[in-house]
């Protein structure tokens, strides 16, 4: 993801530096699969708030992102299935 990052230190182990730029990769990924999940939506909700959104769109639905068999990146919607509270 960041291939080229470094941290030039001779102890890496309780090194904060070290640590944050082995988790920096993976905060990149978790920030596109947000912002992936959210351009899918088509209305707004909470915090994804769409500027260009659907105010009619009340579907209820899970977006589920799965790492395919070559490391890309799949997204899908699903019928959220609702068993105890009915939505407003």
């Amino acid at each position: 993801v960041v291939p080229n990052i470094k941290v030039d230190v001779p102890i890496k182990r309780f090194n904060p530096g070290w640590h944050q730029a082995i988790e920096f990769g993976h905060m990149v990924i978790t920030a596109r699969m947000v912002a992936e999940a959210a351009f899918m939506r088509k209305g707004s909700r909470g915090a994804h708030y769409r500027v260009d959104g659907d105010p009619n769109d009340d579907g209820y639905y899970n977006i589920v992102i799965r790492r395919g068999p070559k490391g890309e990146m799949n997204l899908r919607k699903e019928d959220l299935v609702i068993t105890k509270i009915t939505p407003p």
